[in-house]
């Protein structure tokens, strides 16, 4: 009952309709990038653009779920590039992996418009984003799925768990499977 009531309270927080709670932000990693894989029916050639700035589970999901990581260019803020995801976009690219380094939003908001555009799959990894809000939004908000760690160096530290957010029932419902 204690994991229900912090997943409505962060659902409450985070204005999300979905929170799952999880042991750790890779897993919600594996299972968001598993998950989007099933729905969407990618295929061996699937490639998911990436950062290569950042901790090691982000890149591992991709690889762990058999699709191809393509990694972007990094703009100024740290975050992706949105010109060099765009110049990544090929008929094999099924997702964008945004990662919110240090909680920065970098340009998030033009990254989920370029999803929009090309019909690509955005999966927010904010391990770094717990209390991270632009124009009083929280990154759940920009993308398919959104995974938040609550490791012990991270902005809300527990034992060490993560908590996976969408607004989509039919994610929320394979996560929970």
């Amino acid at each position: 009952f204690r994991t229900e009531q912090f997943e409505n309270k962060w659902c409450d927080y985070t204005k999300s309709a979905y929170s799952h709670f999880l042991n750790s932000s890779t897993s919600g990693l594996n299972l968001s990038v598993s998950i989007l894989g099933r729905l969407h029916k990618w295929n061996i050639n699937s490639e998911i653009i990436t950062t290569p700035l950042t901790f090691i589970s982000t890149n591992h999901a991709i690889l762990h779920a058999g699709f191809t990581p393509v990694f972007a260019d990094c703009d100024n803020t740290g975050n992706l590039s949105v010109e060099s995801v765009e110049a990544c976009i090929n008929s094999n690219t099924r997702c964008v992996m945004f990662v919110g380094l240090g909680g920065n939003f970098g340009n998030l908001e033009m990254i989920a418009s370029l999803c929009k555009k090309y019909n690509l799959q955005l999966i927010i990894d904010a391990a770094h984003m717990a209390g991270s809000t632009l124009n009083g939004l929280h990154p759940n908000h920009f993308g398919d799925i959104t995974i938040y760690s609550f490791q012990a160096v991270k902005n809300l530290p527990t034992a060490d768990s993560g908590i996976l957010c969408t607004e989509n029932p039919d994610i929320d419902n394979l996560a929970r499977k």
